[in-house]
């Protein structure tokens, strides 16, 4: 029979970002030898990146160019790694049986979407690997310590508000002129105070480039050289070439230069060119819209690189624990946009299911929905977009209720409303002496139950806190200490019980 793996391809992208492309089984056993570092992904027959390259064209200008520049502060609202922290359950305390009912049931939610998946490299059902599950707890911890949205788009916004950006618009662009001031280049205008000229940011610079015939291809421009050429010459030699050709190159309809703040504080800069059709709907209205729609109680993942004006975001749930070949590792919605006529507002669900035990991972798209920042107003483009995230979002609730988050009820529960006591120390003792789950959890453990209760105590002072979570978090973690190796599994599945009883506020 052959194997199918050996004719399949998948493609490696390592933490730093870099990729390696292969041999299906070639790209597992790196995978595994890194230690399930990055991220496997499974190519189907003709989508492979060595099969067609394409470049990927967005609103109004082409792609620029990589140019080494001083960029301003990307903005990404996400905690600390090492700051409060919490592991999430990660035992499967189902049985094979409802494991394979549950990886059935996740691919006929993806068919009924009308997304038809690779074929499966195990048969559903299947258990990860140890290396899977310990990278799927990491994520799902990640997530669980992500910022609610609503603080994370408050963050976003006072970044933008204190840019303070000012549309400018220029009826005669062919009278702009550059020039020399103490080493920086600046726009002036014949109608213009001397106190009035403008900076102007590389991507500025690159927006005038690609407004005026620039070409990706060739990285050339009619009013400059190529950058490779421009980043040897003098600031005079700059404005010299610009203002020789400019006059002739730039005649024609009036332009928008879209400004703020520079990045060192000194007058106001230059960071898009745009037509008059443009319709700015910028990030900070965004992430409002994405806020308003979703809800305050979502935690997720923005941002936003200033440099580009370009922001990314992320909202994304992940089940109790780990799931098994065929099933969801995590669903949620997802997107980006950008102010500088350089990317559309894009986004939609997603889904990612587990292919195979070792964490290769398939994704899907789900009702996606793309608008450029172009009609009759800015009003009426920003309605379509929060129209487009308020439908993309709404279809996507069938499938975000089955990943509820009980991880986070648990968390937002104080143990002694839940257990009894005055402290978390005597919730973990009234747990352990009254619920059903704390005695199981005796017998589980073969412990005495005062001992286990210092056991507990131990374990939680390796990860303090005061609510439900941090208790069963406690349990996750006896076998850090005196806990017999033969009794780790048995604890371990009463923990999973444990997340199934109390997710609703009631021991």
């Amino acid at each position: 029979m052959e194997d199918k793996n050996e004719t399949r391809r998948a493609r490696w992208t390592r933490e730093d970002g870099t990729w390696t492309e292969g041999p299906a089984n070639d790209m597992m056993r790196a995978y595994h030898a890194s230690g399930f570092a990055g991220h496997l992904q499974a190519i189907e027959p003709g989508a492979s990146i060595l099969d067609a390259l394409t470049l990927d064209l967005d609103e109004d200008t082409d792609d620029e160019a990589t140019e080494e520049v001083q960029t301003r502060e990307v903005v990404t609202v996400t905690p600390s790694a090492t700051v409060g922290q919490r592991s999430p359950v990660i035992v499967d305390t189902r049985t094979r049986a409802e494991q394979t009912a549950d990886a059935d049931a996740d691919t006929a939610r993806w068919e009924k979407m009308g997304l038809t998946g690779p074929r499966l490299w195990q048969v559903a059902g299947t258990q990860m690997g140890s290396g899977a599950v310990a990278k799927w707890n990491r994520e799902r911890r990640d997530l669980a310590n992500l910022p609610r949205l609503t603080d994370a788009a408050a963050e976003i916004r006072a970044e933008v508000k204190a840019e303070r950006r000012a549309d400018l618009t220029i009826d005669e662009p062919q009278r702009l002129r550059l020039e020399n001031d103490g080493g920086a280049l600046v726009l002036h205008h014949p109608d213009w105070k001397t106190e009035d000229a403008l900076r102007l940011e590389p991507v500025g610079m690159r927006a005038f480039l690609a407004n005026y015939g620039r070409s990706t291809a060739k990285g050339t421009s009619p009013i400059l050289p190529p950058m490779g050429f421009l980043q040897s010459c003098t600031p005079d030699e700059v404005a010299k070439l610009w203002n020789s050709r400019a006059p002739r190159i730039m005649a024609g309809p009036s332009r928008v230069l879209r400004t703020r703040i520079a990045p060192d504080g000194y007058r106001r800069s230059v960071f898009a060119v745009v037509s008059e059709q443009y319709a700015a709907v910028d990030v900070d209205q965004t992430v409002q819209m994405l806020a308003d729609t979703i809800g305050p109680d979502a935690t997720a993942e923005l941002a936003y690189n200033a440099t580009d004006t370009v922001l990314h975001y992320e909202v994304a749930s992940m089940r109790d624990q780990p799931p098994t070949v065929g099933e969801f590792w995590k669903v949620g919605f997802k997107g980006s946009t950008g102010d500088a006529a350089n990317k559309s507002s894009k986004g939609g669900g997603f889904a990612v299911r587990v292919e195979c035990m070792n964490g290769i991972l398939m994704s899907a798209d789900l009702d996606p929905f793309h608008q450029r920042h172009r009609g009759k107003s800015s009003r009426e483009v920003a309605e379509k977009i929060r129209e487009a995230i308020r439908e993309s979002w709404e279809n996507l609730q069938p499938m975000w209720a089955g990943f509820s988050n009980r991880w986070e009820v648990m968390a937002d529960t104080a143990a002694v409303d839940l257990f009894g006591g005055v402290d978390v120390a005597d919730a973990i003792a009234a747990m352990v002496a009254k619920t059903t789950e704390g005695k199981a959890l005796v017998k589980a453990s073969e412990v005495e139950r005062d001992a286990l209760v210092q056991m507990l105590l131990h374990t939680h002072s390796a990860e303090p806190g005061e609510t439900v979570a941090d208790v069963v978090n406690a349990v996750t973690r006896l076998h850090e200490s005196r806990l017999p190796v033969a009794r780790v599994a048995a604890v371990e599945a009463v923990a999973g019980r444990m997340v199934d009883a109390w997710a609703g506020g009631v021991a």
